[in-house]
């Protein structure tokens, strides 16, 4: 069995309180549920540049040197290499 398999994966399928000025404290509370994943809501029906700006807050997360024990996730392989090195996975969702 691969490493990755090894680590079950385990989601929100809709996160929306957590933001990057949220993660800090929300980790926590992701944790303690034993989420590793979770499907961040990023907007729901605001416009495009609002988007596009929370987008970029959650690459400056991903870009940090100090992550914060989160990581942005585009992918199943990178959900799994989040999951195995112990980081929460975020992964983008927009709802509308």
């Amino acid at each position: 069995m691969d490493r990755y398999r090894s680590r079950t994966v385990r989601l929100d399928a809709a996160g929306p309180e957590l933001t990057p000025r949220a993660l800090p404290t929300q980790l926590g509370r992701i944790r303690k549920g034993k989420l590793n994943t979770v499907l961040a809501t990023v907007t729901a029906l605001e416009p495009p540049q609002q988007a596009i700006n929370a987008v970029n807050e959650w690459w400056k997360i991903d870009h940090a040197l100090d992550r914060g024990g989160a990581r942005v996730a585009t992918s199943v392989e990178q959900i799994r290499q989040t999951v195995a090195a112990g980081d929460l996975a975020v992964v983008p969702h927009f709802q509308g």
